[in-house]
């Protein structure tokens, strides 16, 4: 264990000083071997000095979080979708100039390159066999599928040409017989859609279907506002598709 006694009242700069040590202390398990060095006062970062190999996570991760090109200019990396490739990590996002590249998920780095459309919102990305596919979201068709055998290198080629689905919030789910289905939708009016894709032309298989869509009235957490009282329709967008054997679960983001 490690403590300080720091200066200060009832407000967030001493808060975060305790929170600090207690993510640091809750996350880790035991055979870390984490121990901090008792001091007096917090240093002006308001850490402890850490001794031990990091070998865990703790949120926001350290990302070259970077502002998006067009205005107004804010820090992006929105809408993340992190695929194994090789036993290696990938993470996709909005708008961030590149994907990130990890081999233990506390250490990455950037892989620029001018073969995707990286200023695209909501990218998405699955592994099929020994290839790993792409694509971002995009209202009007036709859309592009990418796809790559050496992520790193930042080499891409086109996989399909003329998606003909329009939409955005993109999802890629490749079951465990091999089948590959899309999921879609972000707004306040339509649901999210399903469909299978042919593993081949990757197009669709077929007419995409209704799944869900909001239900306010009886779903609390789905209505609009900061305490849940407004009677405008939430967003419904982030599709994600998970599977946790035996079931299939496909999640949404109401906002």
């Amino acid at each position: 264990h490690g403590y300080f006694v720091g200066p200060g009242g009832h407000d967030f700069n001493v808060w975060k000083y305790s929170l600090y040590l207690f993510a640091q202390m809750i996350f880790r398990p035991e055979s870390d071997n984490f121990t901090f060095q008792v001091i007096d006062t917090p240093p002006s970062s308001g850490m402890g000095k850490e001794t031990g190999k990091q070998t865990t996570i703790c949120n926001p991760m350290d990302l070259s979080y970077r502002f998006c090109l067009d205005a107004p200019s804010r820090r992006e990396a929105a809408d993340p979708s992190m695929v194994v490739f090789k036993n290696e990590y990938y993470l996709f996002a909005s708008k961030s100039g590149g994907y990130f590249h990890s081999t233990d998920l506390i250490h990455w780095d950037l892989i620029t390159t001018s073969d995707l459309p990286l200023e695209d919102y909501a990218p998405t990305a699955v592994v099929l066999n020994d290839t790993l596919y792409f694509m971002a979201s995009k209202n009007d068709p036709p859309l592009t599928i990418y796809k790559t055998a050496d992520p790193k290198s930042g080499k891409w080629k086109v996989a399909n040409a003329a998606f003909p689905i329009g939409m955005t919030d993109p999802d890629f789910f490749v079951d465990d017989d091999g089948r590959l289905y899309f999921y879609y939708g972000c707004s306040n009016v339509n649901p999210i859609y399903g469909v299978e894709l042919d593993t081949k032309t990757w197009n669709p298989i077929g007419k995409p279907v209704v799944l869900f869509n909001s239900n306010r009235k009886i779903c609390g957490w789905e209505r609009a506002g900061d305490y849940n009282d407004k009677p405008a329709n939430p967003w419904i967008e982030g599709a994600w598709m998970t599977k946790a054997k035996p079931k299939v679960s496909c999640t949404k983001m109401p906002v």
